[in-house]
């Protein structure tokens, strides 16, 4: 228990320090947090590195909290039972598994489902089905050096180190993020040796080599632009970001970094409805800034272990395995996204009327890389033109069923579209409100067929940037 007590406060005076560095502040300023990392999860976090009494308390405390992934006893184990049978139907017996395919000794224990002598929770799986997926998809391909992104607990890098004994990890994340994983790391493999970055001095690969992990603090991640890396990783961190620093870290890892393989798995293709999910537009894009120079190893939004009927909570997410790749000629990535729009446009979601339950997404709607969907994505990325844009709006609109919801990227492509001149296409949520009255000091609009009273003097919200009127304080039924 000395030990946790030290690993406890060196995780307060590493998070003080960053705190007071410039870099760290300058990134927040240029790039804001969302509003999901700026309010409670930052308060959770710091109070529990203030008030635990050691490491260990406060990585379990963390995890039971996160995102709040801990169900009612008697959901947690039909979740994990009905884990361990989507992975026997896909030939996996998770008794045959390497032994740390399990919850580690530091996680919350009255959360955990004991199954056929093993522990685990729910949203271990997810962790698991992402790392199974990668290794599959790249046939178990050696790897020296991992850099990921957003790590949160550390539970994807414990399996990454357990499958790859002898790899070099470097995290980055926010500091009151990191801490935790360095607290968890360290308590899993205490022989580990590691270091915590303070400045954005360029490591040289013999400084990296000395160590087994660098936890790296957002705003010195320049310090990692000289190393090579086999591996990006980022799985639900990207799709909580503003677009801004979406952009920018997909600037730092195609343009300064570029690793030889990336795994993701990104919020995609959410529905939102927009009388109160208008804020999400200007979030994610993850899945919409991939450059020429991929090969799609694995392609699948809603991977099965994603599919999980008893906790099925988070948001939707795409998954994605892509190797790095020479840049291909313009004529020939061309040819290859018309081949693929083409392919898109035979499917039958194409040839109305659609009647009774045809084209009732996931009846028919094939998610993986021999979908539609799948071919009008890499068409895109391959080579975005007008053509292929309106045609993913309008398979969009098939999948969405219903002219008052959308996929959050639909505004995405849609801005895509207009900036290349292609058609105007209104959507819910982004056909301006229509002036009906004033009365007092509201000015009350019609939106999406409903009436909205709006305080004239307010100015910070979505609707007045977007369309140049206020906030809602409250809405009236029609």
């Amino acid at each position: 228990m000395i030990l946790n007590d030290f690993l406890l406060d060196d995780a307060r005076k590493l998070l003080a320090d960053a705190d007071s560095r410039p870099e760290v502040a300058e990134y927040e300023q240029h790039l804001p947090l969302s509003r999901i990392w700026a309010d409670d999860n930052r308060r959770v976090k710091r109070e529990l590195v203030s008030r635990c009494k050691n490491s260990i308390e406060a990585v379990e405390t963390l995890q039971a909290y996160w995102f709040q992934q801990v169900p009612p006893p008697d959901e947690a184990r039909l979740a994990v039972e009905w884990y361990a049978h989507t992975l026997k139907n896909a030939g996996i017996d998770h008794t045959k598994l390497p032994e740390f395919c399990q919850e580690s000794d530091f996680c919350p224990e009255d959360t955990v489902v004991r199954l056929e002598g093993r522990k685990y929770r729910p949203d271990f799986f997810r962790h698991l089905g992402t790392m199974l997926r990668f290794r599959v998809a790249t046939q178990n391909v050696p790897l020296r050096r991992i850099l990921e992104l957003g790590a949160g607990t550390g539970n994807l890098a414990r399996l990454f180190r357990s499958y790859y004994p002898g790899i070099r990890y470097v995290i980055v994340d926010l500091p009151d993020t990191l801490v935790f994983s360095h607290m968890y790391l360290r308590l899993n493999f205490p022989e580990l040796t590691w270091r915590w970055l303070s400045s954005a001095e360029k490591l040289s690969e013999a400084d990296a080599d000395a160590s087994d992990v660098i936890f790296c603090p957002v705003g010195f991640e320049d310090a990692l632009t000289e190393l090579p890396f086999d591996l990006f990783v980022n799985t639900a961190s990207m799709g909580e970001m503003r677009a801004n620093a979406v952009h920018y870290w997909f600037d730092y890892i195609q343009q300064k970094i570029s690793p030889r393989y990336w795994l993701t798995a990104n919020r995609y293709l959410n529905t939102c409805n927009p009388a109160e999910h208008m804020w999400r537009i200007e979030e994610n894009t993850s899945a919409l800034r991939f450059d020429t120079r991929w090969d799609i190893l694995d392609w699948e939004l809603e991977a099965p272990f994603m599919r999980c009927p008893y906790v099925n909570k988070h948001a939707r997410h795409l998954l994605i395995v892509a190797k790095r790749v020479a840049e291909g000629d313009k004529d020939s990535l061309h040819k290859r996204s018309i081949d693929l729009m083409k392919q898109a446009q035979a499917g039958s979601w194409n040839k109305p009327p659609l009647v009774m339950s045809y084209q009732d997404n996931v009846l028919v709607s094939d998610m993986t890389m021999s979908g539609i969907l799948f071919r009008l994505w890499e068409s895109l990325r391959l080579d975005e033109r007008t053509d292929n844009l309106t045609l993913m709006l309008d398979y969009l609109d098939t999948l969405i069923h219903g002219a008052d919801k959308f996929f959050e990227e639909m505004p995405q492509y849609q801005e895509k579209l207009r900036q290349k001149g292609g058609p105007s296409r209104p959507k819910p949520g982004l056909r301006p409100p229509i002036f009906i009255t004033s009365v007092g000091r509201y000015n009350v609009v019609l939106y999406d067929g409903r009436y909205f009273a709006l305080r004239s003097e307010e100015h910070t919200s979505e609707l007045q940037s977007r369309f140049g009127i206020s906030y809602a304080v409250f809405c009236l039924k029609k």
